[in-house]
């Protein structure tokens, strides 16, 4: 057997979560393009963005000037500005492949070779969780922490040869280390913010018998224009910017890293007015996120949804 087969194969006695592993490894190869190719595209781009614009102002830039951008290097906000692109861009990429998840195999009619297979719906539906979840945000922040350390070892080199080095300086910064430690950490709070989302689409593409899209999307967006409209018209007195943010913008932007900073002040929640996405910001409201009710009622509702999902699994028939 070569070795592309075998990096599909599931052992016919695995246990629990070997078998994920494999299943897991099976989404991502399919799905490489999306999860690595994308990023790492994007990545590159900003590193010659950042670098071209970079380098430019420091040419121009007096030799006392250029010794004080090296000082201040890691305060210009550069890696939060190459991170939150490429996040973003997962989460958009994770929305489409959420939507497909249950859904591709019923329509392609495999899926009952899927399920003949050793191994569980459970395991089926976790190893799907992966992508967007974990691997989607870490694939991002690897590849723009490589594109942030190229831009500064660029800075440094050209600044270098103008005659003012400063790469010691910089490296051995708390400053240089703080911003990317600070993205990492939000790891945990990610994954709890984004369960909602995932737990709904990939529960409307365990159900759909058609096209995913006007029901994972449409179908809350309607809601929200119909519940605004009479809201209006009938004047129910309802918050509708409450509704928006702790309702439709959790179910469907969930997977949008830094969307939490737009939570209200009326669970005690610090409210940032200005500057809200800076990272910063976004760090404060994500620690405070965990003292807030909100956040694991929308975990047991996204857990909820997944279970659902799962039970859907078992009875799904090709369309």
């Amino acid at each position: 057997m070569n070795t592309a087969k075998q990096q599909f194969t599931v052992p016919a006695s695995p246990n629990y979560w070997k078998t994920i592993r494999h299943l897991i490894r099976r989404e991502y190869w399919e799905y490489k393009a999306l999860y690595l190719w994308v990023p790492a595209s994007l990545s590159t781009i900003l590193f010659a963005l950042f670098s071209y614009f970079s380098l430019y102002t420091i040419g121009e830039m007096e030799p006392t000037a250029m010794y004080l951008f090296g000082r201040t290097l890691t305060d210009s906000n550069i890696y939060p500005s190459m991170f939150f692109p490429l996040a973003w861009t997962s989460a958009l990429v994770s929305i489409f492949y959420l939507m497909s998840s249950l859904h591709a195999d019923r329509l392609d009619r495999s899926v009952m070779f899927w399920k003949s297979l050793p191994f569980s719906d459970g395991q089926t539906v976790t190893s799907k969780l992966v992508l967007p979840l974990l691997i989607g945000p870490i694939i991002a922040f690897v590849f723009s922490l490589l594109a942030y350390l190229g831009f500064c070892f660029l800075s440094i080199v050209y600044v270098g040869i103008k005659g003012h080095g400063f790469a010691f300086e910089l490296f051995v910064s708390d400053a240089m280390w703080r911003d990317p430690a600070k993205v990492m950490a939000l790891l945990p709070i990610y994954v709890a913010w984004a369960l909602p989302t995932v737990g709904w689409i990939m529960m409307i593409s365990a159900w759909a018998k058609s096209r995913v899209f006007p029901w994972a999307i449409g179908l809350p967006l309607l809601t929200e224009l119909i519940l605004t409209f009479a809201n209006f018209h009938f004047k129910l007195g309802i918050d509708m910017l409450w509704v928006t943010i702790n309702i439709f913008a959790r179910l469907l932007g969930g997977l949008f890293p830094g969307l939490w900073a737009l939570a209200d002040s009326q669970d005690g929640l610090v409210s940032v007015k200005h500057n809200m996405f800076l990272l910063g910001s976004v760090y404060e409201q994500a620690s405070l996120q965990f003292t807030s009710g909100k956040l694991w009622f929308g975990i047991a509702v996204g857990l909820a949804m997944i279970f659902i999902a799962i039970r859907q699994r078992r009875y799904a028939e090709a369309i």
